[in-house]
């Protein structure tokens, strides 16, 4: 359990205008929560000002640290919500059928990298507009070009749920086209991609931030990346992909899984993210004391080829010997370690 504030100081020029706070606890019943980047609080904080150009200054105060958390400031711009015929978009959950509602993707300003189909909400002011033709580029690449007339009149309300804040159209305070477009998301490689909207012989473009949530630590090194390869396949395979530069690592180690486990067209790849989290789980549970090499010796090896375990049995025996019996039951297989030293250090003996 963790109390918390949060404030919102906002300045013209360097003149102070206005001062907003939340005060919440945020609480979470398991450890390992603490370290997923997907499991997050939020809320919402509402303030009135005229449209204007702003500098925004956040502040999070946690109890318990004595010196505030400071987010760097950053510029802040108010529009009327009529001043631009096309707003930005707002990415939010693929709403049920027939459901007026749906909830919102809180990543940053981002969009989660992911097999789940997400929409865009496009709000349009001028409700003569009823089509948009948009195009969606990435590295250069049209990865989607379509139009849409799926719009309906009204206006976004968010409000506070338990868990996530919610995104609704109200069809009876406000006056604007309300575009859902959806079957995109699942196209979208990690990085940034362009949404460029056409309408009436004009364009607007609009930026798309593609974010792997919990991307496996070890990715961030493409070389060793590969070289872990070598547990499921053979070291030509591993070599051929180390003689690119190793500026193209990752482009190698990403066509690997996508050719060896196709997904469809979907850009996430669930067997990728499978192995190199068992990697990140391999490294942080299975190393020496000294040494970050619990991907490499034998409890990582087979952890990371072949998963969790089934049940674990261990036992001791009276020449401080260790022994550990791994059984997995789908495989009909057991893997047997033993530790003759007592400090930690396991080797494959069955």
């Amino acid at each position: 359990e963790s109390k918390f504030s949060f404030s919102l100081e906002f300045f013209d020029s360097n003149l102070f205008i206005l001062r907003e706070i939340k005060t919440s606890t945020v609480v979470t019943s398991d450890y390992e929560n603490t370290k997923k980047n997907s499991i997050f609080f939020q809320d919402i904080i509402e303030f009135s000002l005229p449209p204007g150009k702003y500098k925004l200054k956040t502040n999070l105060l946690v109890e318990g640290i004595d010196n505030q958390i400071e987010i760097p400031t950053s510029d802040l711009v108010i529009d009327t919500l009529k001043s631009k015929k096309i707003n930005s978009p707002i990415f939010v959950e693929k709403s049920k059928l027939n459901s007026n509602e749906t909830f919102l993707l809180n990543f940053s300003n981002s969009i989660p990298l992911s097999s789940d189909d997400y929409e865009m909400i496009i709000r349009v002011s001028d409700t003569s507009i009823t089509k948009l033709q948009y195009v969606i580029t990435q590295s250069e690449k049209q990865i989607l070009k379509d139009s849409t007339t799926n719009y309906k009149k009204g206006g976004i309300i968010f409000s506070n749920k338990v868990k996530s804040i919610s995104v609704s159209i109200n069809d009876k305070n406000f006056e604007q086209n309300i575009f859902i477009i959806s079957n995109f998301s699942k196209l979208l490689s990690e990085g940034k991609a362009d949404l460029e909207i056409f309408y009436n012989d004009k364009k607007e473009k609009f930026p798309i931030n593609i974010v792997w949530i919990n991307k496996p630590n070890v990715l961030n090194n493409p070389e060793y990346s590969i070289r872990l390869l070598s547990y499921i396949d053979d070291d030509e395979v591993v070599k051929d992909l180390l003689f690119t530069s190793e500026e193209k690592y990752y482009e190698g180690l990403s066509e690997y899984w996508n050719s060896k486990y196709p997904t469809n067209g979907i850009k996430f790849n669930y067997a990728m993210n499978e192995y190199y989290s068992r990697a990140d789980y391999a490294i942080e549970h299975y190393s020496s004391l000294n040494s970050f090499d619990g991907a490499e010796n034998d409890h990582g090896r087979i952890y990371i080829t072949y998963g969790k375990p089934t049940s674990v049995e261990r036992n001791y025996s009276e020449k401080n010997e260790i022994m550990e019996i791994w059984n997995y039951e789908k495989l009909g297989r057991n893997f047997i370690f033993k530790d003759t030293s007592g400090t930690g250090k396991f080797i494959l003996v069955q």
